[in-house]
């Protein structure tokens, strides 16, 4: 911890003023330099159910600053990078912890399966088969690529309008109500006068 020459208290987050230059290969694996950025880190990537804190306010608390400020520090590159590394490290943490009661967690499931839960009975079949799972999944269509087209031109023309500003549909109606009254107000053209010494017998 860093004791704040001024005040003497104990400095949780970065000092006030102009950032230090920060070196790109900073290792993550390593506690962040303020309490508090190394708090917040652990806060953001542990599991809801398992945080020490159990809210922004309560952290705000506990360093005594605002919850802006625990925003801010949130935002803080390295804290998110220093987060990251610790949510990648929790998860190895369980993948392992898992693998290593594998067999105890499927003897468990089995049992559940085998007294009609279909939800465990589902997750068996997942779990013992699943190449057959995938190819039932990725079933090749049998539609044509004709058909697939027509059924995509479908779908755009349902959703055209929709997906059409207001402002633009209202200007287009306006635009074919004016061309249909001018074709109404139109004129019909005269025929032509035939020529002059010809008869029209």
């Amino acid at each position: 911890m860093e004791a704040d020459a001024q005040s003497g208290r104990t400095r949780f987050g970065a000092p006030d003023g102009p950032r230090q230059k920060r070196s790109k290969m900073q290792d993550r694996s390593e506690p962040l330099e303020f309490p508090g950025h190394e708090t917040v880190a652990q806060f953001m990537a542990t599991p809801k159910s398992l945080r020490e804190f159990e809210s922004v306010t309560a952290l705000a608390k506990h360093f005594n600053v605002t919850t802006k400020t625990i925003y801010c520090w949130m935002k803080d590159d390295d804290v998110m990078r220093r987060a990251e590394w610790l949510s990648m490290r929790n998860k190895r943490h369980g993948d392992l912890s898992i693998r290593c009661r594998y067999e105890e967690i499927i003897e468990k499931l089995i049992e559940m399966a085998s007294t009609g839960n279909v939800a465990a009975i589902k997750l068996c079949l997942d779990i013992a088969f699943p190449v057959d799972q995938q190819a039932k999944k990725s079933k090749p269509s049998d539609s044509s690529l004709e058909e697939v087209l027509e059924r995509a031109e479908k779908e755009y023309l349902k959703y055209e309008k929709q997906m059409t500003p207001s402002w633009l549909l209202e200007r287009q109606e306006r635009e074919a109500a004016k061309r249909k009254a001018d074709e109404e107000n139109r004129a019909p053209e005269k025929p032509e006068d035939p020529p002059t010494g010809i008869s029209m017998v």
